[in-house]
């Protein structure tokens, strides 16, 4: 058996999956698999991963969706093929450095932990500067009781994401762990919140091993383009919120997504549609009863992010003036 299956789902990145299969097949770390999901690429991206594929000297795996259905169903896919005893999935635009593998694979068997996760970084495609993101764990830990790393990413600290985490594909199994079907955004954090609830502890490698590349391609650029997405991150903290009532979740766990991920999802919405210039949908947005319901639980918010609480009183209560100021801050960047 493989000791890892890296998936990467692959949507028309035919000018960065070259660059991310290369770190792949430069890793230190033996007995990996690799798994392309190619979602219906239209550019080419399936045969250029092939062709960088061609004489590894690991084993290699090239399922072709014959329709696009978004990377929660790739990811779904390639899990549904992985072999290996742990998984990780990697997006096809992403970079990761040679000793990524072998870190989080040794974190994982020190700790017994079923989730481990490394540092990350956000740049731009010459992989110069940017910002890094690391979980401040102290010298004499390396590892960290997972709902208590769960509520700090329910505060919007996203120490996680789609490409820095190792997962036990055994863990993932018994607790029925899988990407939301349809989802295609922010699809990722419902699976990392669904993994920290169900395991006790989570491993941690400080260290900065992967790069999150931001371009104009990506899925988060291309919000300011299509604001109406972000009914899916709502989705996202719906379905979260019934996963945690259901197993009897702390009340704390239940405050943060009711007061925190729910409104700001839903305050999203529109000010994403103001930022692009959709007064349309701005105004469906805010005049929806349902989002005005999700949007007014921020105020609840204010003892922990008062920027928060603000926004929801302007969304139920001076819709307007939010338009304004979010028409500002896009006009403010042209």
């Amino acid at each position: 058996m493989n000791r890892i299956s890296v998936v990467i789902p692959l949507y028309n990145q035919q000018g960065s999956i070259g660059k991310t299969l290369s770190d792949l097949l430069l890793q230190s770390f033996d007995g990996f698999e690799i798994i392309v999901v190619d979602d219906a690429s239209t550019d080419g991206s399936a045969d250029s991963a092939e062709q960088t594929l061609l004489g590894a000297r690991i084993r290699w795996n090239l399922l072709r969706l014959p329709a696009n259905r978004g990377a929660s169903e790739a990811r779904n896919t390639g899990l549904d093929t992985a072999t290996g005893e742990a998984v990780f999935f990697l997006d096809g635009d992403d970079r990761i450095a040679p000793e990524t593998l072998a870190c989080l694979w040794n974190s994982m068997k020190n700790t017994a932990a079923p989730v481990a996760f490394c540092g990350f970084r956000v740049c731009g495609e010459s992989l110069e500067g940017g910002k890094n993101y690391a979980f401040p764990l102290s010298p004499a830990s390396s590892s960290i009781p997972s709902r208590q790393l769960l509520r700090e990413f329910l505060r919007g600290k996203r120490y996680l994401n789609a490409s820095n985490v190792l997962y036990n594909r055994s863990f993932l199994q018994a607790n029925s762990i899988r990407f939301p079907r349809g989802c295609r955004f922010a699809e990722d954090r419902e699976f990392i919140a669904k993994a920290l609830f169900n395991a006790e502890t989570a491993a941690v490698v400080p260290d900065t091993h992967v790069s999150y590349i931001q371009h104009e391609n990506q899925s988060t650029c291309r919000m300011a383009r299509d604001p109406s997405k972000y009914a899916h991150e709502v989705g996202v903290y719906l379905r979260l919120r019934k996963y945690l009532e259901e197993r009897k979740a702390d009340a704390e766990l239940l405050y943060l997504v009711d007061s925190l991920e729910l409104p700001s999802a839903a305050i999203r919405m529109a000010t994403s549609a103001a930022r692009s210039g959709r007064i349309d949908l701005f105004w469906k947005t805010v005049r929806s009863s349902r989002l005005r319901e999700l949007a007014g639980l921020g105020r609840g918010a204010w003892p922990v992010k008062p920027e928060v609480g603000f926004k929801a009183m302007l969304f139920c209560h001076a819709p307007g003036l939010l338009l304004r100021l979010y028409t500002r801050k896009a006009e403010s960047v042209r």
